[in-house]
């Protein structure tokens, strides 16, 4: 548009008059592009944009063809909008771009034969090699931000599971409560909790040594995953205590969630070379939101304070803290 409006003030034209219907609807366009781009529709605000490079290039050289007749300039100019699709859209789209343009390029040279004078095989020649050049360009770049983008998500989820065993851990625990909690507080809905803590866990790590210990929990992680639902949440908190987040769960589907899992581990018996693991038992609080809930540290005070009665009272149970 900058372009056009030096020529149209600076040289005298023929048909210049045409000018400002067109610097009108190159404008309109600007800001339907700007508009769609605020509204988040970034590859429509894209084609359109490039679309105006396209029509601010051709629709004067149609206009005043013999403005190319001692310049090719002009013609450079359909560079812009190759660079542009190669690097905003697809490859696929940026050879139809460049193809469309040689096409119209040999027939504005055809109808116009004062042209054959310039070097226009010159100019076809570098408007491929800067359809090619952006092409390979934006392909490099591509892979490089795919790659970025990879290495990001595969840094997100090593900042939120626990490397041992592979859950999740207490950094995507509080993540997962900031975000959902609150609705199910408003919304009254049942939002169960389930602390798991293995019993005595010190003297499988003393008798058996910390890498069976290991073993110990990854083991107990790998049968808890294999019995909840998709839905559940389940976390390590450290050591060898967990939680089961567990959305939409009644108390009483609570409560026998939590006495599977208590049963299945001391059914528990692993086998680790010569050693034999065998009756390791948990013990385990649960706790389910009531009306006395206002927060995430309420709830997590209910099952704690039922986990704490299960040990006290003998460990390998399950109490509950429910309304």
């Amino acid at each position: 548009m900058g372009i056009l409006i030096i020529l149209f003030l600076s040289i005298n034209l023929p048909n210049k008059r045409l000018y400002i219907p067109l610097l009108i609807f190159l404008l309109l366009l600007s800001l339907i592009a700007l508009f769609l781009n605020d509204k988040g529709k970034y590859k429509s605000s894209l084609t359109l944009t490039i679309s105006i490079f396209l029509i601010g290039v051709w629709i004067p050289i149609y206009i005043d063809a013999y403005l190319t007749s001692n310049d090719l300039i002009p013609f450079v100019y359909l560079s812009l909008a190759i660079y542009m699709s190669a690097y905003f859209l697809t490859a696929r789209i940026t050879i139809f771009i460049t193809v469309v343009q040689i096409i119209f390029l040999v027939y504005l040279i055809k109808k116009n034969p004062y042209l054959y004078v310039q070097n226009w095989i010159s100019l076809i020649v570098f408007i491929v090699f800067i359809a090619l050049i952006s092409i390979i360009n934006s392909i490099i770049r591509n892979r490089q931000i795919f790659i970025i983008d990879s290495q990001k998500e595969k840094l997100y989820w090593q900042a939120r599971k626990d490397p041992l065993t592979g859950i999740y851990n207490r950094l995507f625990m509080e993540e997962f409560i900031n975000d959902e909690f609150p609705n199910f507080i408003n919304e009254k809905k049942d939002f169960g909790l389930i602390i798991i803590d293995i019993d005595d866990f010190k003297s499988i790590n003393d008798t058996f040594g910390h890498f069976l210990g290991d073993q110990v929990i990854k083991q107990i992680c790998n049968l808890i995953l294999s019995k909840i639902r998709l839905t559940d949440v389940f976390c390590r908190l450290g050591g060898d205590e967990f939680i089961l987040i567990a959305p939409n769960c009644s108390p009483k589907n609570l409560l026998l969630i939590a006495e599977n899992l208590r049963e299945a581990i001391n059914k528990l018996d692993l086998q680790y070379e010569e050693y034999n693991i065998n009756n390791i038992t948990v013990s385990i609080g649960v706790a389910n939101i009531n009306e006395k809930i206002c927060d995430w540290e309420d709830l997590l005070r209910l099952a704690d304070r039922a986990l704490y009665k299960a040990k006290k009272n003998g460990r390998n149970k399950v109490y509950a803290e429910l309304d």
